[in-house]
């Protein structure tokens, strides 16, 4: 009797080990989610001002070369 409390326990303990294991992979996907969106988000950014940006920064380039 003593045997299988012993194995059950070990058992539970394994399972436990298992899902924190599991929980400490899944806040690291749910970063690299965050992070991949942020991404997404600067590249739409970019491209949809780009033209007006590099019309701004070289109207200030030009001002900064005249003087």
């Amino acid at each position: 009797m003593l045997r299988s409390f012993t194995r059950i326990v070990s058992l539970v303990e394994e399972a436990r080990d298992a899902f924190l294991r599991h929980q400490k992979g899944q806040g690291m996907v749910e970063y690299a989610l965050i992070i991949a969106l942020i991404a997404i988000a600067l590249v739409a950014a970019l491209t949809a001002f780009g033209g007006g940006l590099q019309k701004f920064y070289n109207s200030i380039s030009n001002t900064v070369n005249a003087n």
